[in-house]
């Protein structure tokens, strides 16, 4: 009981805050034996109320300067995207920050401050920022406050894949029991606690938090440097102050770990299903003779609507919406729930990335020996992110054909091209253009939008040109002889004939 301690005893423990010291601390009111006892209670039993935890909370509200590490998996890029995005908004916040990168090659990049992958303004802000980069946790653990884990949770056969999770947890063991660790990768409800049960049975007595990002690839740095909510999953209030001092100024939404994480897989199962409905109902114009962007605009007028998220094109792509929508419905589907409309979306967004390529074989019966030009890869612009990316499937489609490809991507074309040999990269638009017989748009990237008709007309050996993204509100290709078709708008220019 703190009854029994003198005020001297009490700021003894507050300026030593680590677990050992705050037992040693105890040693004038309990016997040796005591505070054996209370170790081995400790680890076995949650304890919310008891002298440690209480003397851990005044710990973390005395302290003024933070110390912010994070730790990422050496298996995939999109661990070492999110942490980065997170490093340089606090590092920009006035924390000393410092990433944990296990692969020797991405740790060199970063310690000299080039980013391996593209996401604008981040690579100027690692060069402004004092922002360390190590490869183990442990040679960054001295004086931590909190440790943000970002490794990748990717879809397995079944359910999420937490290998690298669980390979992270070994090297989170030996943190003092006032460092909160706080989870950023996304996990199905419940992997928080089971977390924090395996790091206790282990002799951690961290609390363990869930702090998920709401990040749009392209805009991820502006996000997190300004997020327009912050949610902060705990099972007690332990780390609520450093979680809060690392957030301060935002808005906060405080709730248990298991409904952070649904909030999480609930935000991107929402965006799925209202993107997938979109590309449905521009898909209905279309058929109808009706241009959805006029319906849409009309639409998203109504404030309970909104414009946000109402444009359709070729399918959503990226790693979260996809992967979050199925580890959602697995979630679901243990508990009965079978969430009959996110399914129903994510086949729809399956189906629409294959419009542009049945809109060719409107054209052509086979793609056998044509040259095809693919303008824009990634799965949005400001990105080279190639996962779940129309342009990805479809090329592999046409390649299997037999088609000849060129493609551009102002930041995706050499990874395409590593993933597909045979595939030639032009450095330009223009020049991906030359003696195309078709040519697919997938990614609407300020370079396409700037081509004009005459460009079109003068290099394509067949001017058709198939637009995923309708890049080119306004213009007519009718007086240059092009053949221009998109997604959600009546044809209006060239035939449906076969060539």
């Amino acid at each position: 009981s703190l009854g029994y301690m003198t005020r001297e005893q009490e700021m003894a423990v507050i300026s030593r805050p680590s677990t050992a010291d705050i037992l040693n601390s105890l040693t004038p009111v309990l016997t040796e034996n005591e505070i054996r006892e209370m170790k081995e209670q400790y680890q076995k039993v949650r304890v919310q109320e008891d002298v440690l935890g209480y003397m851990m909370d005044i710990v973390e509200k005395t302290r003024t300067e933070s110390r912010f590490v994070t730790g990422v998996s050496t298996r995939g890029a999109i661990a070492l995207y999110k942490a980065s995005q997170a490093m340089a908004a606090l590092a920009g916040r006035g924390h000393e920050v410092v990433l944990v990168e296990r692969e020797e090659k991405r740790r060199t990049a970063l310690k000299n401050k080039k980013i391996p992958f593209y996401e604008p303004g981040l690579s100027e802000a690692f060069r402004a920022e004092k922002i360390g980069c190590t490869a183990s946790l442990r040679e960054a653990a001295e004086g931590v406050q909190c440790v943000l884990v970002c490794v990748g949770t990717p879809q397995g056969e079944n359910e999420p894949d937490l290998s690298q999770l669980w390979e992270a947890a070994e090297e989170l063991i030996f943190l003092p029991a006032d460092c909160v660790i706080a989870v950023k990768s996304t996990v199905a409800p419940g992997v928080c606690t089971q977390l924090e049960q395996w790091l206790r049975a282990r002799g951690c007595l961290c609390p363990v938090a869930f702090v998920p990002e709401f990040l749009a690839q392209g805009r991820a740095l502006e996000g997190a440097k300004r997020p327009d909510r912050v949610v902060l999953g705990l099972r007690t209030e332990r780390g609520a102050a450093v979680l809060r001092e690392l957030y301060a100024g935002e808005t906060i939404f405080q709730m248990s770990r298991e409904e952070a994480e649904l909030t999480k897989l609930c935000a991107n199962a929402c965006l799925a299903v209202r993107l997938a409905f979109a590309g449905e109902l521009a898909q209905c114009c279309e058929a109808i003779g009706a241009d959805y962007r006029k319906v849409a605009a009309a639409v998203g007028a109504d404030p309970r609507i909104g414009r946000e998220y109402l444009e359709a094109g070729t399918g959503f792509g990226g790693s979260c919406l996809p992967k979050d929508g199925t580890a959602l419905l697995w979630a679901a589907g243990k508990k009965g729930v079978p969430l009959t409309v996110l399914s129903a979306a994510l086949r729809a967004n399956e189906r629409q990335k294959e419009l542009l390529l049945e809109k060719l074989h409107r054209y052509y019966r086979s793609a056998a020996g044509l040259k095809i030009s693919l303008l824009g890869l990634a799965f949005k612009p400001e990105t080279d992110d190639l996962r779940g990316a129309p342009a990805v499937e479809c090329a592999q489609a046409l390649l299997a054909e037999g088609a000849e490809l060129t493609v551009w991507d102002r930041a995706a074309a050499e990874a395409f091209v590593q993933r597909f040999p045979l595939v030639r990269m032009a450095q330009t638009p223009v020049e991906a253009l030359d003696g195309a017989q078709a040519c697919l748009i997938f990614t609407e990237w300020r370079e396409i939008q700037m081509l004009r008709p005459e460009e079109f007309a003068g290099r394509m050996k067949v001017p058709l040109i198939l637009d995923g993204r309708r890049c080119f509100e306004g213009t007519d290709f009718a007086d240059y002889g092009v053949v221009y078709e998109t997604i959600g708008k009546p044809t209006a220019s060239g035939s449906k004939n076969r060539l």
